[in-house]
């Protein structure tokens, strides 16, 4: 897909060139435009635009999307590691004297089972892309291009921290349970369940292909301009560093890892208010 983009992009660029000698109109560059994107499924961004010949125009820019959510996720903790904890407070008083000081559970099982997840979406992309219109007065256009960007759609990042405070009160009072299973079905040990990251991976770059209406550089200082095309992004996997975080991962979300694989495309419609320099 990605050779047969930039393949097209070749030769629209040559194509682009032969018409520009023949028809005499508008010249490669002679004009310069700054486009804001107003809405835009890739999220907010800017671009600078230049004419190519009066049916090509060239375009390159910056669009990025921050955005993220935090939801728990409930999980099982073992009973052997809960049970040691147990056993090591009644051991040890200064332990329990410790976690009430902190304001922590002295009990173990009354400690939060819950995974905080957090997801950050990634989606910032750099892209050059090819406005062909076939009408030299008209509005309506085709575009190709390529969109180059970070190959993380989403970070994930899962912690449980209440379990480790109390682990670490725990630690200093010689109790390390570091290589204890605290979450049982996804065999995640106590070291790392400050440390659940993951991620969405997919291209870096992503051909683009699409249709749209108004002009890139306008005719006049001002106009407005709409796109609606693709990305094609590969198959989105969701893995991680960590097999404990994996394992919970495919216990936990495995109908989303199975509908991400689904999807390849990436819609994009984008506005933008385009604005002539010179």
């Amino acid at each position: 897909m990605k050779r047969i983009i930039t393949a097209l992009l070749s030769v629209i660029i040559a194509y682009s060139g032969v018409l520009a000698q023949e028809e005499g109109n508008v010249k490669a560059f002679q004009h310069l435009s700054v486009g804001l994107e107003i809405f835009s499924l890739t999220g907010f961004g800017v671009e600078l635009a230049a004419p190519l010949n009066s049916h090509f125009a060239l375009r390159g820019g910056i669009s990025m999307f921050p955005f993220s959510f935090s939801s728990p996720i409930e999980v099982t903790v073992a009973n052997g590691i809960l049970n040691k904890m147990d056993n090591a407070i009644q051991q040890t008083p200064a332990i329990e004297s410790e976690l009430k000081s902190l304001n922590l559970p002295h009990i173990p099982r009354n400690i939060s089972n819950e995974v905080d997840i957090t997801a950050t979406l990634g989606l910032i992309n750099g892209k050059l892309l090819i406005d062909f219109y076939p009408s030299k007065k008209g509005s309506f256009h085709l575009t190709g291009g390529l969109y180059i960007g970070a190959e993380k759609l989403v970070k994930i990042e899962g912690k449980m921290q209440k379990a480790h405070d109390v682990l670490n009160v725990m630690k200093r009072n010689g109790y390390d349970f570091s290589d204890e299973i605290y979450i049982e079905d996804s065999k995640i040990y106590v070291k790392d369940i400050m440390n659940l990251d993951a991620s969405i991976g997919i291209n870096k770059v992503k051909p683009y292909i699409g249709l749209g209406f108004g002009r890139a550089v306008p005719k006049r200082r001002v106009g407005f301009s709409m796109d609606l095309g693709a990305l094609y992004q590969s198959s989105p996997l969701l893995t991680s560093n960590t097999a404990g975080a994996q394992n919970l991962i495919d216990n936990n979300l495995g109908g989303i890892t199975d509908l991400l694989k689904k999807i390849t495309l990436y819609p994009v419609l984008s506005l933008k208010l385009n604005v002539k320099l010179f």
